[in-house]
């Protein structure tokens, strides 16, 4: 934003500061302060470097994937649709950390290695990649036990809760319940391998901001809900299902209703088209 510095963790805005500038006339360096005994103490995965200001949504959208160079750079490798219209064109540098010759980073927007430009210093140690990009399971079971998750005792996923604006990218390739003392759990993107099932229980809501992949089956339990946001969209070669669980109440004075926000299953097309008995079940099956 113009003539802030804002600060993002996960994604997600923590922190900003009116005062001061960025504006250095210096050369460009990762890691470092403004004294060359001020460095940076812990891991880089990556470092972009765009000409203009991102916003919150190209933040959010972009912090748990890869940039995909074969889209020039407009889209993640993990969801395959444009971040925003010409991001790409607005990235300037791109560094990966783990792409280097001898000592010289490789910067992944020019078209061959650099054997000149930024340069390593200190370091050499390049370690496995252990961040969520994006989260996905390993094994059956809840939600919160870290276990189920790949390097999930490199991060708290008991964090990522009553944050409907969370930014994670999360892919369910076993069977899944979402359950816990929270209410409600937000996401960037969600995909659902097929023949899994994602059990959301507990009256809780499931919110999506961007990006639904759909193979398995997502299961609304007693009131839970899926919201999507205005920008939300289910891929259109999703094949698999979302099963709503819903209660009524029966007495002389009360009308329950009804209504189904999907329609049939369709690899190629959304919104399609049903009728009632087509998507609505009594409950016996």
């Amino acid at each position: 934003k113009l003539g802030q510095t804002i600060l993002y963790i996960n994604g997600i805005e923590v922190a900003s500061d009116t005062s001061g500038s960025i504006v250095d006339a210096s050369k460009f360096t990762i890691g470092r302060g403004a004294s060359d005994s001020n460095y940076f103490k812990g891991e880089i995965d990556e470092v972009r470097v765009f000409n203009s200001a991102l916003t919150d949504a190209e933040i959010h959208r972009m912090v748990y994937q890869e940039l995909d160079d074969s889209n020039s750079f407009n889209s993640g490798k993990i969801i395959l649709q444009d971040v925003s219209a010409g991001i790409g064109a607005r990235l300037v540098k791109y560094y990966k950390m783990d792409g280097y010759q001898d000592d010289i980073l490789d910067d992944k927007k020019t078209a061959v290695k650099d054997v000149t430009g930024a340069k390593i210093y200190n370091v050499k140690d390049i370690y496995f990649q252990r961040a969520p990009l994006p989260y996905q399971t390993i094994s059956d079971g809840d939600w919160t036990n870290a276990s189920i998750w790949l390097h999930g005792n490199e991060w708290d996923i008991m964090s990522k809760q009553n944050n409907p604006d969370d930014a994670s990218i999360v892919h369910i390739k076993h069977n899944v319940n979402l359950d816990g003392s929270y209410d409600t759990h937000g996401m960037v993107g969600l995909i659902v391998d097929a023949s899994k099932e994602f059990s959301i229980k507990e009256n809780k809501g499931l919110y999506n901001s961007w990006y639904l992949k759909i193979d398995g089956k997502i299961d609304l339990e007693n009131e839970s809900q899926l919201i999507q946001g205005n920008q939300s969209v289910l891929d259109v070669t999703s094949a698999g299902t979302l099963e709503r669980d819903q209660q009524g109440t029966q007495d002389l004075y009360t009308y329950n209703y009804w209504a189904s926000p999907v329609g049939i299953s369709n690899t190629t097309t959304n919104n399609n088209s049903y009728k009632l008995p087509d998507v609505m079940k009594d409950g016996a099956i």
